[in-house]
């Protein structure tokens, strides 16, 4: 101490907690901070300032496992309690923002592993009533209600960034997902490893993202099953009833989002996401069009090598229980939609467009490696956290790296053999090229789908015809023929092969 000033002097990243106190009674929070020493990462920081014995102690609310043999949950951390937190976040090598929270365990299944993902609250008794930072590159929202630190799931000792790869191909494809950023996280400035800040799927969401109420009288939010909802069960229903031909999609559409479906399941077919049975969110709000949406949620049990070769959709199209993922009540559907030939066509047109563009496999595996490089440089010090926690390693990360990517070389071709089996086309895929003569306007869509293309050069089914339409959406120009057969009209209708 010289005279009124308090000169700490710091050699390691620390963080300090003062107070105010007269004859012994503290009379005032005065200041809470952490100093990162001799610690460089392009990534965000997140401190969380707390008392480690009530968060990661014997009895704190990450105390618990899995027992997997008896099936049992034990420990505090299956409560999912919460205690109080002062969040410090970092970016560009600044401090930005730093305020009081509640921290709480976040997830399912997951919280048996050895890592629990951790989910950030305000709360109006306590501290601020927002979180006051934008993290997410994708939205523009400044700031949050919640946010999740994730460590990835089930993923978290493999590549520790799987979910987030593939909720980027969602965001390509128009989904709902939960953006992402990747970060490092500090307890009390003990370093953790690296955590993905996530978006918590909730009403607030809802309403951030699509306007849509939070009067739970107006928006429905499900998850699991959903058949515990007369909306829900209704709309399934309805779904298999005996359609005219040339009202099927139309009437289906009126019920839910087909396009968006068809999306969603094409994803999760894809990556072969086992979980996606029970762990989805749906929602539907009478403040909008009313119309269910899907939106698409956890993917971290997804794109296993050694599964590639099973036929999920077959499975997700089978009339009767086959395994433990495909329950009928997750399947009835698909099962429904499909059984209309319009809108069985549009399903497999749409994913053999979809996997000659958004889903060509060179695409994705550059997304893999855009995140991989984001973290590359932090790899070291992560595999070392805590004691290493799975024993990995550099090399072991970067192996399991090549293997993501290589699930994605082995499943294009298997796409289109479950394709032919599961719906009985007697003839192989051909190429296809579909382009306009002004390759800078993107003015072509696949019949009612809202995604839209100048070029495409993909696989199509000789069996499956396919509508395309020209649209005017440029005001420079206007449609004016096909050019294969001088036709005006906005549709024409391709047959591969011929």
């Amino acid at each position: 101490v010289k005279g009124d000033t308090i000169i700490i002097k710091l050699n390691s990243t620390s963080s300090i907690y003062m107070t105010a106190s007269v004859d012994g009674k503290i009379i005032d929070s005065a200041y809470t901070g952490t100093y990162i020493i001799g610690k460089k990462s392009s990534l965000p920081i997140i401190n969380l300032h707390l008392k480690r014995k009530y968060f990661d102690g014997d009895n704190g609310i990450l105390s618990g496992y899995m027992d997997y043999k008896e099936h049992k949950q034990i420990g505090n951390v299956w409560s999912k309690n919460s205690i109080p937190t002062f969040l410090e976040y970092y970016e560009d090598k600044s401090f930005v923002f730093g305020e009081t929270y509640r921290v709480k365990p976040f997830g399912g299944w997951t919280l048996g592993l050895r890592e629990k993902s951790l989910r950030i609250y305000s709360e109006k008794t306590e501290g601020a009533s927002k979180i006051k930072i934008s993290p997410f590159e994708n939205k523009p929202y400044l700031s949050y209600k919640s946010i999740v630190l994730r460590t990835s799931g089930s993923d978290q000792g493999t590549t520790r960034l799987k979910d987030i790869s593939i909720c980027s191909l969602a965001r390509d494809l128009g989904l709902d997902y939960q953006d992402y950023r990747q970060a490092v996280l500090l307890i009390n400035g003990e370093y953790w490893g690296i955590y993905d800040i996530r978006e918590k799927i909730n009403y607030e969401y809802l309403k951030y993202n699509h306007g849509a109420s939070k009067d739970k009288t107006q928006t429905e939010l499900l998850e699991l099953d959903g058949m515990h909802n007369a909306d829900y069960r209704q709309m399934t229903e309805y779904l298999g009833k005996d359609f005219k031909k040339e009202e099927a999609f139309d009437s289906i559409n009126q019920k839910i989002d087909v396009e968006n479906y068809i999306k969603y399941i094409i994803l999760q077919i894809h990556i072969q996401n086992i979980d996606s049975r029970g762990n989805v969110r749906f929602w539907k709000s009478k403040s909008l069009d009313d119309r269910w949406r899907w939106i698409f949620y956890d993917s971290d049990l997804g794109c296993e090598n050694s599964s590639v070769g099973m036929n999920y959709l077959g499975k997700r199209l089978s009339p009767v229980q086959t395994d433990w993922y495909n329950p009928t009540w997750s399947t009835v559907i698909l099962r429904n939609l499909v059984k209309n030939e319009e809108i069985k066509n549009y399903f497999i047109n749409q994913y053999c467009l979809l996997l000659g563009t958004k889903l060509n496999t060179d695409t994705i595996k550059n997304r893999i490696e855009y995140f991989a490089n984001n973290i590359r440089d932090e790899i070291p010090n992560h595999v070392n956290r805590r004691n290493r926690i799975y024993g990995e390693t550099v090399e072991k990360w970067n192996s399991r790296i090549a293997n993501f990517k290589k699930y994605f070389d082995l499943r294009y071709p298997t796409a289109f053999e479950h394709m032919k089996a599961s719906f009985e086309l007697t003839q192989d895929a051909v190429p296809l090229t579909i382009k306009t003569n002004l390759p800078q306007v993107k003015s072509l869509n696949l019949y009612r789908s809202s995604y839209y293309f100048s070029y495409v050069n993909a696989k199509f089914f000789p069996e499956i015809p396919i509508t395309i339409q020209a649209s005017d959406l440029n005001h420079l120009y206007y449609f004016s023929h096909w050019k294969q057969n001088a036709d005006t009209n906005h549709l024409t209708t391709i047959y591969p092969g011929k």
